[in-house]
């Protein structure tokens, strides 16, 4: 594990680089970041995703289906809203495709712009 400190645009961000050797021939790279200035107790939220690695056991794995970024093009009456329903998640759809393509509030889709969404 390494710790850094970084700047971003905005601020400064502590930077953690964690590697895990799960076998001669394989490797896990994790990379946790979050502003410098975030409150101590949040610490044990960041170790927590390291901390419980772990193999699927036998099975187990059927039971996910594998996410996919998939780019659109943006046609005449598309909106973000319609659009985000398309996301392969249960909450914040809107809010993380805005930011899977850098878009804040008040941007609007330009018919032809190539966009991410998850599926």
């Amino acid at each position: 594990m390494a710790v850094l400190r970084a700047d971003s645009d905005r601020s400064e961000m502590d930077v953690r680089l964690v590697a895990i050797g799960w076998s001669p021939s394989i490797v896990y790279r994790l990379m946790v970041i979050r502003p410098h200035d975030t409150a101590p107790s949040s610490t044990d939220d960041l170790n927590r995703p390291i901390v419980s690695f772990r193999a699927l056991a036998p099975g187990e794995a059927g039971l996910y289906k594998p996410l996919r970024i998939r780019l659109l093009t943006v046609r005449v009456g598309d909106r973000t809203a319609t659009l985000a329903r398309r996301m392969a998640f249960d909450d914040f759809r809107e809010e993380r495709l805005r930011t899977l393509n850098g878009l804040d509030a008040a941007s609007a889709l330009i018919p032809g712009q190539q966009i991410k969404i998850v599926e």
